[in-house]
């Protein structure tokens, strides 16, 4: 699923039902811009500023004067290529991934029709995180990613209007699953489920148990 990103940033966005927020990265991260290169022979390099503009001005074209992504070529001088107006920015889902796993963030409008995807992968354990480059796929779209525990859902899912307010049911599985948030060990959830997955709305998974039937007296549903 996508959607715009918030007030045209590239800062906040929401895929599904989980909101995402990249405010605390770009601080954590100041003011410079990430880098990597591809496998080229010889590689390219690619600049990426988080919440921001790429600090190289020759970076910068008459068509777009906020590119949010960069491509320095290997020629001598080096020549540098807009991959992606900022304003331009939406998030939408990982390929092949849930909602909860981290989001894409998209640009388009570069110089000659270049574009980029940021793909920003939920893991708890890094801090800041790891900028890499992926594909270039299809041409002139330039794929890369940034795993990192900034990448994880803030919230929990929201429900849809179509649904009842009401909080659903445990579901009939058999196995309760206790998380706890990275970076606040005193915040726990447990989810009742056939399955534990590793990770839960940002959180992380730290014990499981079995039971039956799965319930809230069974399976204690914190409310932290």
């Amino acid at each position: 699923m996508a959607g715009a990103a918030s007030g045209q940033s590239d800062c906040r966005g929401k895929v599904g039902g989980y909101a995402y927020d990249l405010t605390p990265l770009a601080q954590k991260l100041g003011a410079v811009d990430l880098q990597t290169r591809d496998g080229g022979n010889p590689p390219q390099n690619y600049y990426y500023r988080v919440c921001g503009v790429v600090s190289n001005n020759f970076c910068q074209t008459v068509d777009d004067m906020t590119p949010a992504v960069c491509q320095k070529d290997t020629r001598i001088p080096a020549e540098f290529h807009d991959c992606g107006n900022q304003k331009t920015a939406t998030f939408s889902s990982l390929p092949n991934r849930p909602d909860d796993a981290g989001f894409t963030v998209s640009y388009s409008g570069g110089q000659d029709g270049r574009a980029a995807k940021i793909y920003f992968v939920c893991d708890p354990s890094k801090d800041p995180g790891v900028f890499s480059w992926v594909n270039e796929n299809p041409v002139k779209t330039y794929n890369l990613q940034y795993v990192s525990k900034y990448a994880c859902p803030i919230g929990a899912p929201t429900p849809s209007p179509s649904l009842s307010p009401n909080p659903a049911p445990p579901c009939k599985g058999n196995a309760c699953c206790l998380y706890q948030f990275d970076s606040d060990p005193t915040m726990t959830r447990t989810l009742c489920a056939t399955k534990c997955p590793p990770f839960f709305g940002g959180f992380a998974l730290v014990f499981n148990w079995t039971v039956s039937p799965c319930t809230s007296d069974s399976c204690f549903f914190h409310k932290k």
